[in-house]
């Protein structure tokens, strides 16, 4: 579940059709992939191997240095197989010679829940200070950073450690629309093109006949855990024409929630014919919940398979592999199926470059990281502990992608970070019907309704759907960025949860741009 939408929901922005046929100047937005590693001290005197995985963007041409992101912590060594938290970052990269930076930054972020260390409320902290060395696209890092887990039940001086890390940043960029006088600076694009293929992707685990639930979660006679699907994204970039590198996210459909994965890898594509293609990968990543055992979270999952080539740019897949925890007992079985959609984009690390519409065009969506507020309140029937006590306050982003000027498909993901309900995580689907924009402030009026799955720490436990009606106010800020309040009511299926909401938001306006 805690990875069910974050990647996922990625894809409906980039299949809608495009809103504008007139490409203007565009113009390259900097962004890097952040990779890193760092040792927890756990309080039983233990320890924890956490991987970041983080998207930066560095949106201020006033103060280049300074970026915003969004990102996850995930185990991948130890005993804590599945924590997962999911937040924002702000920093700054600061350059100290040519190729040497100062990179510092913090973390914000929802999630941790019923883990062995640091179970409670779910707020994750995460500082850090580091000295990176940029080589080309890609930079080493080497740094210190410190955690700290404020709503943990564990003895306050356990749940604040300082460490070393390491990490590596690659960088990258996202298309924008150029604004003023820097349009007038464009020259036309005459540079390299890279594939990149995205897919909506099911997994399905048949786990090898053994229990694999941990024991210290359930006794012997309830360790036996079903098969089960995972439904997820793969976002593919191509290194050569038959060599790719892969990111993928994963959430568990049913059986277990709040299994979640998070994997990367590499894949190499052998052409058969002009229809049938042979693939062959292997990913490693994080994964598990509080329940299922994967030791550390460590999994490997070697793949192959055939894709059949629909139409150019779109191709039906199914492979067949192995997934391995080497530190816990979970194995299965895996069987992967996707509907890929593929594309060739500009490959160029900045600057301000003229497209012709006959030959590129750009697919406008948004994304929106936003803080949400659930104020329980009492219905009908008898309330659950959850019900009884505090708000709770969720960290989580939403994507959007405009199908008329009127309508948004919008989907979004969002992570306990108080209330002490860490574990809790949630997905969801819909629709955003807007106004136009309203003089003097240029103020849209909108109606967001979406449907999900939310599951953790005793809320919406009855089948885990949930429903969310929303109405709020879009401000413009910048051409690119709007601040949105929105108000309205959640509802658990079977009643378990009901809440007043109230979310804050920050739009930022993307685009991809791609062949035709």
């Amino acid at each position: 579940m805690r990875v069910l939408f974050f990647l996922f929901i990625c894809s409906i922005t980039l299949f809608s059709d495009e809103l504008y046929s007139e490409l203007a100047s565009q113009e390259r937005l900097q962004s890097r992939l952040r990779i890193s590693y760092e040792q927890l001290p756990l309080p039983q005197k233990e320890s924890m191997g956490m991987i970041g995985t983080h998207v930066d963007f560095f949106p201020f041409e006033s103060f280049k240095p300074l970026y915003m992101g969004l990102g996850f912590y995930s185990s991948l060594s130890g005993k804590e197989g599945g924590f997962f938290a999911y937040g924002y970052s702000l920093g700054v990269r600061y350059p100290l010679t040519e190729r040497l930076y100062l990179d510092t930054g913090a973390y914000l972020g929802g999630g941790a829940g019923d883990y062995i260390g640091f179970d409670g409320g779910g707020t994750v902290l995460h500082s850090h200070a580091a000295v990176e060395y940029e080589i080309d696209n890609i930079s080493l890092v080497c740094g210190v950073a410190r955690t700290d887990f404020p709503g943990s039940s564990a003895d306050p001086k356990d749940a604040t450690d300082i460490h070393p890390y390491i990490g590596v940043n690659i960088q990258s960029g996202i298309w924008y629309e150029s604004e003023g006088a820097k349009s007038a600076a464009a020259k036309r694009f005459d540079g390299l093109l890279s594939d990149l293929r995205i897919t909506p992707a099911v997994i399905y685990y048949d786990i090898d006949a053994k229990s694999v639930k941990r024991a210290d979660k359930f006794a012997p006679g309830a360790r036996i855990q079903k098969n089960f699907p995972l439904l997820g994204i793969q976002l593919d970039k191509f290194i050569t024409d038959d060599l790719f590198v892969s990111f993928e996210g994963y959430g568990a459909l049913s059986s277990a929630a709040g299994y979640a994965a998070l994997h990367a890898g590499i894949g190499y594509d052998m052409k058969l014919s002009d229809a049938l293609v042979w693939e062959s990968k292997f990913v490693a990543g994080s994964a598990g919940d509080s329940r299922i055992d994967t030791g550390g979270g460590l999994i490997l999952q070697p793949l192959t398979g055939l894709r059949y080539v629909i139409s150019p740019g779109w191709s039906l897949k199914g492979l067949a592999g192995r997934t391995y925890a080497p530190t816990g007992l979970f194995s299965a079985t895996t069987y992967e199926f996707g509907l890929s959609w593929q594309a060739k984009t500009p490959d160029t690390k900045g600057g301000n470059y003229l497209f012709e519409s006959e030959i590129f065009e750009l697919k406008h969506w948004s994304m929106s990281p936003s803080i949400k507020l659930y104020a329980p309140y009492n219905s009908s029937h008898k309330p659950t502990p959850q019900e009884s006590k505090e708000q709770v306050g969720l960290v989580g982003i939403t994507f959007a992608a405009p199908l008329y000027e009127w309508l948004d498909l919008v989907a979004s993901t969002h992570w306990a970070a108080t209330g002490n309900v860490g574990e809790y995580a949630e997905g969801m689907m819909g629709a955003r019907v807007l106004t136009p924009h309203m003089s003097p402030l240029k103020i849209r009026l909108y109606i967001d309704g979406e449907i999900g799955a939310g599951a953790g720490d005793g809320i919406n436990q009855s089948g885990g759907y949930i429903a969310q009606l929303l109405a709020g106010a879009k401000l413009p800020i910048t051409k690119r960025t709007a601040l949105s309040l929105a108000y309205g009511k959640m509802k658990g299926s079977g009643g378990d949860f009901s809440a007043d909401t109230a979310m804050l938001s920050i739009d930022i306006s993307m685009g991809l741009l791609k062949r035709r």
